[in-house]
């Protein structure tokens, strides 16, 4: 009778939920049938995801990728920047956003983007591989146009010195700051000065390798004249002057270099300004720096410049007088006996 009983309540209950299921597997079946729109594709498939998720940022970033397919360029940008707005701080972005500039053909912030996204975790292997592509790019350009870019130099500096490879990001800001200066182009002047800051920096920071300051013991040198160059380029003759004598007594291998230029530039000035007192002392003094690089008799070039001196230093004591600078008359004569008792040796 128990059986029967339990039967009989089974029966019923079934009775009961038979219309349940029914009608719960209609309402799933018209759900069903009322996507099926959406799974149409992948293109359907993440428009109805960000519609249903709007405040998704993975949403956005997928539907902008969709976007950014198909070229459209102003969609892709909207649903970026309504990512980022979600979630600011998501470091995946930059690249997305180095994509979307790279679709505009605006490859130097295509290039800002992947290089900012290389301190990303989750980017950075990616990033890596479209900068390789740029760069190789841009090196056919040089190429093929037979005209240097300091900027690629520059940028691929900025690349190393993001992934800490300070002795290769010092090397290219080295030899983006030749670059300007074989260009001779001064509107590249600030840049000039600029990449010379940064290699600067990577030296007073400490970043630099033993290894690398061992083999290169006048790194700093070659940077100092690259920036007195820039300097002197950009019309800012005393701060070039004062570099150029800071490379003479500092660093041996470039010294005829700054020398060249520091008795150029005091030429210059005697052009400008004429004979005066200051002008035909700094020549005089300029010249005379020839002696601190000789040993022995002077010959050739450096003969030239001593005897020039000392003609410069009888002027300087000429004018002296005339003007009653007792004083820089005692001096000139002074100097000007050392560089004669020199021609005598």
């Amino acid at each position: 009778q128990a059986w029967d009983n339990g039967a009989t309540k089974t029966k019923n209950l079934n009775g009961q939920v038979r219309p349940v299921i029914v009608i719960l597997l209609a309402w799933f079946t018209h759900l069903s049938l009322d996507r099926i729109p959406d799974w149409e594709n992948f293109d359907t498939i993440f428009a109805a995801y960000v519609r249903d998720c709007p405040d998704s940022a993975k949403a956005n970033v997928l539907y902008h990728q969709i976007l950014l397919r198909k070229e459209n360029i102003t969609g892709a940008k909207f649903f970026l920047d309504r990512a980022r707005h979600i979630h600011e701080d998501w470091c995946d972005l930059d690249l997305h956003y180095g994509s979307l500039a790279a679709a505009q053909n605006d490859l130097q912030t295509a290039m800002d983007y992947f290089i900012k996204s290389l301190t990303c975790i989750y980017t950075s292997q990616s990033a890596l591989s479209k900068l390789q592509l740029i760069f190789k790019a841009r090196e056919e350009l040089v190429e093929r146009s037979g005209i240097k870019d300091p900027y690629l130099h520059a940028d691929i500096a900025r690349l190393y010195e993001t992934i800490e490879s300070y002795d290769v990001a010092f090397e290219e800001y080295k030899k983006a700051a030749l670059v300007v200066v074989e260009n001779k182009n001064r509107e590249h002047v600030l840049l000039g000065l600029q990449l010379c800051q940064k290699a600067f920096s990577l030296i007073t920071s400490g970043n630099l390798s033993a290894g690398y300051l061992e083999n290169n013991p006048y790194a700093e040198c070659q940077i100092l004249y690259s920036q007195a160059m820039f300097l002197e380029m950009g019309n800012q003759t005393d701060s070039a002057l004062s570099s150029y004598i800071k490379i003479f007594q500092a660093c041996k291998p470039i010294r005829p270099g700054a020398l060249s230029r520091i008795i150029a530039i005091n030429f210059q000035q005697l052009a400008n300004n004429g004979e005066t007192l200051e002008s035909v002392t700094n020549i005089a003094k300029s010249l005379s720096l020839v002696a601190s690089m000789i040993n022995g008799k002077p010959t050739g070039v450096e003969l030239e410049y001593l005897e020039e001196a000392v003609r410069m230093y009888d002027k300087c004591i000429h004018i002296a007088e005339l003007e009653g600078e007792e004083e820089a008359m005692i001096q000139c004569k002074k100097e000007g006996d050392k560089i004669r008792k020199l021609l005598e040796y």
